[in-house]
């Protein structure tokens, strides 16, 4: 039996904007994981959380799992492509990413994709490179209804913290092919940082939202107000690369300006979008960390899910007070450590 662990995400920096080509974002892989177990069956078979398929019901289509259908098909055209004969599996899911079918905002559909194509392949003794699954992954993505920036794969693949960009959206709806995961894409760029100066504190409001809602109302705000988009794309970027810098020189007090920049920033898209991103929820997490004085944001689309503070490892001992400052306004602190 092969057995595997495939981490969510929490973006650090670069919210909204990485909906764009060209644009940058910091996220981080977490150790809240999708454990996939794969060993050898005499017949298909596939469970998790959410149902179990035997057989050809796995390639059915019917089903509604229609990550895991991409994913199986996007593994079994790659080991077509290479000529590599198919063999029936057993594949057993298993998410942490969730309780009680509580969504905490670390992401799972994309982290659903990468753990059954990498399953897979290594099942038939396939090791891709790490850009190279990357790539299979965001293909396979794009054929479910469900197209996120790219930057939940990336993490979940690479782990740690990385500094990503987003591949030309244009380029590869017409390069969807399969033979193009060795090719260059456009635009892409996926690099991995060091954070070992740093450790996340994640708190939770106790409140789930949809990210995709969000994204659309600001997605429809740019047709109708083409120069704010394009000013906010600007600002975005100015301050996830001095957040980058910031980082790369272990400079706190950069970090803790950028944090604060980031935050006005996504503030202001919210009365522009017409979006409720920092919810009074996450204004009391973010006031509390920074009282305690720590940089601190949302992490990802607002509107609820979760809000972090980023804490130098030398400087734990404020840790406690955050944590009473949490519990006192209902927020739900999360032992969440950056997985490699």
């Amino acid at each position: 039996m092969i057995v595997n662990h495939y981490p969510g995400k929490l973006f650090l920096m670069g919210e909204y904007a990485i909906m764009e080509s060209n644009q940058p974002a910091i996220i981080a892989a977490v150790n809240r994981t999708i454990e996939a177990s794969i060993e050898s069956s005499e017949t298909y078979y596939f469970e998790s959380k959410y149902g179990i398929l035997r057989g050809e019901a796995l390639f059915e289509n019917k089903h509604p799992m229609k990550q895991v259908d991409a994913a199986v098909k996007a593994a079994h055209q790659y080991l077509d492509m290479k000529k590599i004969t198919r063999h029936p599996f057993s594949l057993k899911l298993k998410s942490n990413l969730e309780e009680d079918n509580i969504k905490f905002g670390f992401g799972s559909s994309g982290v659903v994709i990468v753990a059954v194509i990498d399953s897979i392949l290594r099942f038939h003794s396939v090791s891709l490179t790490k850009l190279e699954l990357f790539k299979l992954a965001v293909i396979a993505q794009h054929e479910t209804s469900d197209v996120s920036s790219g930057g939940d794969i990336a993490a979940c693949v690479y782990g740690g913290v990385i500094k990503y960009e987003r591949y030309d959206t244009e380029w590869l709806k017409n390069n969807l092919s399969l033979q193009n995961i060795e090719s260059d894409w456009p635009k892409l760029k996926i690099e991995s940082l060091n954070f070992d100066a740093y450790e996340l504190a994640v708190g939770w409001t106790q409140k789930q939202n949809i990210t995709k809602s969000f994204t659309d109302s600001v997605r429809q705000q740019s047709i109708v107000d083409k120069q704010y988009y394009v000013n906010f794309l600007e600002e975005a970027k100015r301050a996830t690369l001095s957040f980058e810098e910031a980082l790369k020189r272990e400079n706190y007090d950069l970090i803790k300006k950028e944090c604060e920049t980031y935050r006005d920033i996504m503030k202001k898209l919210g009365i522009w979008a017409e979006i409720d991103i920092e919810t009074e929820s996450l204004s009391l997490l973010i006031n509390d960390a920074i009282d305690v004085g720590f940089a601190s944001k949302i992490s990802g689309s607002g509107g609820g899910d979760c809000g972090i503070a980023i804490i130098e490892k030398e400087n734990p001992e404020k840790m406690p007070y955050l944590k009473k400052k949490w519990s006192k306004h209902g927020i739900l602190y999360l032992d969440i450590k950056v997985s490699d």
